[in-house]
C-alpha cells in the first residue's frame, strides 16, 4: 500500500460548501481550513512545493474560483516563508491576485484593478534575477495568473499549475 503524496491528499480534501463573499454571504461552515493550515510546513521553500499540501491546497483553491479561502489558506504558507524571499513574494503576488478575483465577483472593478497592478508588481520582483521557477510556478505560468482578472466562467479555464501537475 502506497503512502498518498501531498499533491493527493490536496487533490482530495473536500473543498468548502460554498465560497465566502464577504457582506454577501456566511463563511462555510467547515473546519477544512483550518485543517490544512496546520499542514504547512514551519518553513516555505521551493524546494518543498510538492510535499506542501497548505500551498498545493491553496492553488487548487484558486483554480475552483474559491478566492477569499485561498487567500486564508495561502496566507499560512506565506508566513512561514523566509523575509524577503521569492517564495514570500510570489505568495503575495497570488494572494493580491486571488483578492483581485474576489473583489471583481463583489462587483468592485476598481479595487480588483487596484489589486491586479499590485499581484503582477509583486509577481514581477520575483522573477526579475532569477527566472527560475518559484514553489513550482514559472514566470510564464504566475505572471498569467496575475497579471489579469480571470474568474471561473473565463473561458481560458484554470491555468495556476506548479510544475506542469
Amino acid at each position: 500500500m502506497s503512502v498518498p503524496g501531498a499533491d493527493d491528499i490536496a487533490a482530495n480534501l473536500p473543498l468548502p460548501n460554498h465560497a465566502h463573499l464577504p457582506g454577501i454571504n456566511a463563511r462555510s461552515e467547515d473546519e477544512v481550513l483550518e485543517q490544512v493550515k496546520v499542514l504547512a510546513p514551519s518553513q516555505t521553500r521551493s524546494r518543498d512545493w510538492r510535499e506542501n499540501v497548505a500551498w498545493l491546497y491553496g492553488i487548487r483553491l484558486i483554480r475552483e474560483g474559491f478566492y477569499w479561502e485561498a487567500h486564508e489558506v495561502l496566507e499560512t504558507v506565506w508566513m512561514n516563508a523566509a523575509p524577503n524571499s521569492r517564495e514570500k513574494a510570489l505568495l503575495q503576488a497570488l494572494i493580491h491576485g486571488a483578492n483581485a478575483r474576489l473583489k471583481q465577483r463583489l462587483g468592485r472593478p476598481n479595487a480588483a484593478a487596484r489589486l491586479v497592478a499590485l499581484s503582477t508588481e509583486a509577481c514581477k520582483r520575483v522573477y526579475e534575477k532569477d527566472g527560475g521557477p518559484v514553489l513550482g510556478l514559472s514566470t510564464e505560468t504566475a505572471m498569467a495568473f496575475c497579471s489579469r482578472i480571470r474568474d471561473e466562467s473565463d473561458e481560458s479555464g484554470p491555468g495556476l499549475l506548479p510544475g506542469g501537475m
